[in-house]
């Protein structure tokens, strides 16, 4: 895939490395001179100083050919101009926006954004999983959370088969990662200290997987 990555900040710089190394193209455009410079010394990718915003830098990065642009500057603005641009003007097949103020969601999703990340939502939700003793958490649509826990010695559930955990209604044992092999559930599959169980479930039900995992109740 060609894609267009607007800002080449820390998420920016990331994501770029990222794609690189699933073999695809990538331009990345970056306001800052210094930054822009530093981008085209470390990565072997198309760097243009400029402004995501305005069309002309767009043009420079060929966005008329591009599969994919990537709105991951820190700027609200800037963002939304360009998801703007690459939908409305350059008819770009998936255009995907960070959002760093939860609030501007609607103002993305309005425009037909494909898909909007706010990193402020994914950090607060990934330190509030490790407040309750997750090792990760992503919240899915608002209905639904995908939760990761660590079994260790003193946990209710370490030695015992899948077959002999109960889980409540709307949770899904998913997959289970021992010593760095994914696993498919399966009832006779026994969790083990050093283990980790990946779960798909309804949010409200955290107090009934801390009861099971944890042998205690959360807070509500």
């Amino acid at each position: 895939m060609y894609v267009v990555v607007v800002g080449g900040g820390r998420v920016g710089e990331h994501l770029v490395d990222l794609l690189i190394k699933d073999g695809h193209s990538v331009v990345i455009i970056e306001k800052d001179p210094m930054r822009a410079k530093y981008l085209a010394e470390t990565y072997d990718v198309l760097v243009i100083n400029g402004d995501g915003a305005e069309a002309k830098f767009l043009e420079d990065a060929n966005i008329r050919r591009a599969d994919a642009l990537v709105a991951a500057s820190g700027n609200d603005h800037t963002n939304l101009v360009a998801c703007q641009l690459a939908k409305n003007t350059y008819s770009v097949k998936r255009v995907v926006a960070r959002v760093s103020n939860p609030v501007n969601k609607p103002l993305y999703e309005k425009l037909g954004v494909d898909m909007v990340v706010s990193t402020t939502e994914t950090a607060a939700y990934a330190l509030f999983g490790g407040v309750k003793g997750y090792h990760g958490l992503m919240v899915l649509g608002g209905v639904a959370q995908v939760v990761e826990i660590a079994i260790t010695q003193e946990s209710p559930v370490a030695k015992l088969p899948l077959s002999e955990i109960h889980l409540p209604w709307g949770s899904f044992i998913v997959g289970i990662y021992k010593k760095g092999e994914l696993y498919q559930p399966r009832e006779d599959l026994i969790l083990e200290p050093g283990d980790h169980v990946l779960l798909l479930l309804k949010i409200g039900l955290d107090h009934k997987l801390q009861r099971i995992f944890f042998g205690r109740k959360a807070e509500e």
